[in-house]
Parts: C-alpha cells; sequence; structure tokens
C-alpha cells in the first residue's frame, strides 16, 4: 500500500509540474516613428500556446480596403510589417496575448508617420555638393578607365604594327635567301659547265 501512495503521489507532483505554464510575452513591439513612404515593423509574440490578436486605436486591426494595394502583411498574426506608410497608418497599435480565447495581457505601441523631412537650404548645398562630388569621382574614374583601354589598344596597335613588320622582314629575309641559294645554284651550275 505504501509503494501504491507513493506512486500516485509522484505522479500527481509530475502533472501538476507538466501543467501548461502560464503565457507570458517574448517579443514585445516598440514606439516607431518613421516618414511618410518608408516603412515600420512591429513584432510580438507569446510562448507555449499563445495567441496572438492585433488592435490599432482600440479596434480589430484587420486587413482593410486601404491594405488591399499590398501595403500590409502580417506574418501567422505575430508581425506587422507595413510598406510606404501613410498618415493614417499613424496610432497606437496593441499586441494582445490570449489563451483559449482569454486575454491574458496586453503590449501598446505607438506608431508615428511624419512628413518627409524638408531640406534646408545648408542641408540641399551640402547634398548638391556631395552629388557633385561624387560625380567627379567618377568621371575621373571613368577617364582613367578610358586612358587605360586606349593605352592597351594602342599597345595591340603596336603590336600588330610590329607583327606586321616582323612578317614582312621574315618574308624579305626568305626572298634573299631564296634570291641567294639561286644565285649560288646557278653559279654552281656555270662551273661544272666551264
Amino acid at each position: 500500500m505504501y509503494f501504491l501512495v507513493a506512486y500516485f503521489c509522484t505522479v500527481y507532483l509530475l502533472c501538476a509540474c507538466h501543467a501548461e505554464t502560464p503565457d507570458v510575452f517574448i517579443e514585445r513591439p516598440t514606439n516607431v516613428s518613421t516618414a511618410v513612404g518608408s516603412y515600420f515593423s512591429l513584432r510580438c509574440s507569446g510562448s507555449n500556446s499563445a495567441r496572438i490578436s492585433w488592435m490599432k486605436d482600440n479596434k480589430s486591426y484587420k486587413q482593410s480596403k486601404s491594405y488591399a494595394d499590398g501595403r500590409w502583411f502580417q506574418s501567422r498574426k505575430k508581425h506587422i510589417l507595413v510598406v510606404n506608410a501613410e498618415f493614417e497608418d499613424s496610432g497606437m497599435y496593441t499586441c494582445r496575448l490570449l489563451h483559449k480565447r482569454t486575454k491574458i495581457g496586453e503590449v501598446n505601441a505607438w506608431v508615428d508617420v511624419r512628413e518627409k523631412p524638408r531640406l534646408t537650404e545648408e542641408n540641399h548645398a551640402r547634398e548638391v555638393a556631395l552629388k557633385e562630388s561624387v560625380i567627379t569621382q567618377l568621371n575621373h574614374t571613368l577617364t582613367v578607365k578610358q586612358d587605360e583601354l586606349l593605352q592597351k589598344e594602342n599597345i595591340m596597335e603596336i603590336n600588330k604594327e610590329n607583327h606586321a613588320r616582323e612578317a614582312a622582314l621574315k618574308e624579305f629575309v626568305i626572298k634573299n635567301l631564296n634570291y641567294t641559294l639561286f644565285t649560288i645554284q646557278e653559279e654552281t651550275a656555270q662551273q661544272i659547265h666551264e
């Protein structure tokens, strides 16, 4: 009987230890500030069997007609990615952690979509100077590469000319050798006949 009681106590303790532990947030969304036309992402995930649901400005966050153009993506209801952000994407986003349809916890993150910063005259002048510097460097690189190419073409042309000269010289030497050989043969033939 003692062994039976010990067995049941052990099984009870093991089962109690393996009972579902409370779900907790693993990733929490953070506040985001971005410019119109940029993108932002909100990440949220929970442990164990927790499900995630999103709300925006205290309303269920589902793909609406304004996101039909493919600006909005959701990965297994955990992460949200909005590309080409617009002003109406600003607001409070809430990630809710659910266990068996019961809300366990929620985390808020603010998204602030602002106009693209305007360039001041000084910044504009810097940007123009930087672009001009890059263009100058690219033009210099292009000129250097063109000069290298011309040098290679000149070397190839010189090599062709040298090759042509060598071929002409070889032809001249062969003709002279043939003429000399012919002359020697004639002289030899005349000496034999004399």
